[in-house]
């Protein structure tokens, strides 16, 4: 990540040239899939966060669904958090291929992706709303049966972690079910402990809990998540998950780690003249 700038001041898009551009907001879920394939790929990359409760007029132009993660290279656009994660991989092969080489795997993480994924969202925001809240709402008092269902969706990604050995889903490597999972089920753990009682380390012998964990010690994990007291504060005031979809959040509130990459970035670029807008 060369820059991180805010679109509240910029007058338009950012010029996209050597580096893509991801436009997103940090707190989002889908837009933390990106986030987290970007910084693993260590793919070089300018980030403007968009102010989801006041998007300016511009950002129409970058996605007519004014809608984050969208992403700029070279005159092209990419939408939608999946598709991005797989145009990454396509898009800039190297070592840290999001991609296995083995078929199986493969095809264990397109599964992953395009059927244990939706149903994991699905039923993790059903549990974290319980039986007072709403859809995306922090809520309590959530039934045996809402956490049954929250269980049976994990259920794929522990047979996943127990056939390839973990500590990742597809074995030893980050693969693009892993960017794709993680960010939802890091925020249902943490809003279920937090406003229900229930810890996902109880799960299946703590395989789950384990892999989470892994990916968040790898630096583009640490990057590209929350602070974690910083993001319980966050769903103790606003009790819900997507807040930052009604109230202005900045970088720096919740991600403070990703001005300070971003300004290492600044100092050991300044030739090509990248920064970090506060």
């Amino acid at each position: 990540m060369q820059s991180v700038h805010h679109a509240r001041s910029l007058s338009g898009p950012l010029p996209s040239g050597e580096r893509a551009v991801l436009y997103t907001h940090t707190c989002c879920p889908y837009a933390h899939r990106a986030l987290l394939a970007f910084l693993h790929k260590e793919v070089p990359f300018d980030l403007v966060q968009v102010d989801l409760s006041s998007k300016p007029a511009w950002f129409r132009k970058v996605n007519p669904r004014g809608l984050v993660p969208a992403v700029q290279w070279r005159g092209a656009t990419v939408v939608e958090s999946v598709d991005i994660v797989r145009w990454l991989d396509s898009e800039f092969p190297g070592p840290a291929s999001l991609t296995p080489a083995d078929p199986a795997l493969r095809r264990s993480v397109d599964d992953l992706i395009d059927s244990a994924a939706p149903a994991v969202v699905s039923a993790g925001l059903d549990a974290v709303a319980g039986s007072t809240g709403h859809a995306w709402g922090i809520g309590s008092g959530a039934t045996r049966e809402q956490l049954r269902r929250f269980e049976s969706s994990l259920q794929p990604l522990a047979a996943a972690l127990r056939a390839s050995g973990g500590p990742f889903l597809a074995g030893g490597g980050l693969s693009s079910a892993d960017a794709v999972l993680f960010p939802f089920v890091e925020r249902f753990g943490l809003a279920l402990a937090l406003f229900h009682g229930y810890d996902v380390a109880a799960f299946d012998g703590g395989g789950v809990a384990r892999w989470l964990a892994a990916v968040a010690a790898l630096p583009a994990g640490r990057l590209s998540s929350a602070a974690e007291g910083r993001l319980a504060e966050a769903f103790r005031r606003h009790r819900s998950l997507d807040w930052f979809d009604y109230h202005p959040t900045d970088v720096g509130e919740l991600h403070p780690q990703l001005l300070e990459a971003a300004a290492a970035a600044a100092a050991r670029g300044r030739k090509g003249g990248a920064g970090a807008e506060a």
